[in-house]
């Protein structure tokens, strides 16, 4: 269970090329085997691309080409948290912070479900259970009045991972997206819990990290402040590292709330592609997807995730 305070998180538009990590396994076992993978592909705004075909992918396993056996689309329900910074960095701009919030909610299916944790005075609460309330889910975020103190993001989503991992429901990881999704400026500045232990929980749970930015510092497309650009921060590595997507919005209610409103429909969409490999068999194989032919001239992000077998 999410307790409110316990102590203990981190991607991005336009690039083409994801790669995998498969597990390791006894050295002997070198015959090959079928994998299946989940590749998402979203475009600069964070939407997915949908309609691309078997021969729009390339597939290395260990820089070898593999051939494709297998290919289709699908839909998945998402079981997501989503965190609202109300710290006092987010004072300004709360009106846009509920709106972006309330945006996402809005945007579940019937089948989605999602809690709601709420960041403010240095700490973190449960806001809201699991639920498919969307209406439920709205009100809540429409308490979060006052924005003050300061911001604990990595305490709050490495206990989000675990509140997520600990659900039942949706521990079918195949057939299931699992995500967390901050509306935040993406800084943490009290923390005790460390980034590393946050990913290691993310990865292991299979939960995908979507930041969306809200920031002074971003008022056009193409000029981000210095923070947003590295690549080795906060919000950038938690994408890179689980799979997720990093969002930076220009501050402006439009765009903000179009690319808050796509981020469930994106990490929904995914294709899955299967080929016969012998990773899974061998320690250090690594598989990488990208795009090929008219596809790969697009600014496309292209994310890969490793089906568990049932």
């Amino acid at each position: 269970m999410l307790l409110s305070g316990t102590r203990r998180l981190f991607g991005t538009f336009a690039i083409c090329l994801c790669s995998v990590w498969l597990p390791a396994a006894q050295p002997q076992e070198t015959q090959s085997t079928t994998v299946e993978l989940g590749v998402s592909v979203t475009d600069r705004y964070g939407r997915p691309v949908i309609g691309l075909a078997k021969d729009d992918f390339r597939v290395n396993e260990g820089n070898q080409p593999q051939t494709i056996a297998s290919f289709s689309s699908v839909e998945l329900p998402v079981s997501y948290g989503l965190i609202v910074d109300t710290t006092g960095s987010m004072r300004k701009n709360l009106p846009l912070v509920i709106q972006a919030a309330s945006a996402i909610v809005g945007s579940q299916k019937q089948d989605d479900r999602a809690f709601v944790v709420r960041l403010m005075n240095g700490s973190y609460q449960l806001a809201m259970n699991w639920t498919r309330d969307r209406a439920d889910l709205s009100r809540t975020i429409e308490t979060f009045t006052e924005a003050k103190g300061e911001t604990a993001l990595t305490d709050a989503l490495f206990s989000s991972c675990k509140y997520i991992a600990s659900d039942g429901t949706s521990s079918s990881r195949s057939a299931h997206k699992r995500a967390v999704v901050i509306v935040s400026d993406l800084q943490d500045n009290v923390s005790r819990g460390k980034a590393d232990e946050a990913v290691a929980c993310l990865r292991k749970a299979r939960v995908e990290v979507h930041p969306l930015s809200i920031s002074e510092e971003i008022t056009d497309p193409w000029t981000l402040g210095p923070y947003y650009k590295a690549e080795n921060t906060l919000p950038r590595m938690l994408a890179r590292e689980t799979g997720g997507i990093a969002l930076f919005p220009v501050l402006a209610q439009r765009d903000v709330i179009s690319a808050a409103s796509g981020i469930l429909s994106s990490c929904r969409f995914e294709y899955r592609i299967g080929y016969s490999g012998s990773g899974l068999g061998q320690a250090g194989k690594k598989t990488e997807v990208k795009l090929a032919g008219e596809a790969a001239h697009k600014k496309h992000s292209v994310v890969t995730r490793l089906l568990e077998k049932e």
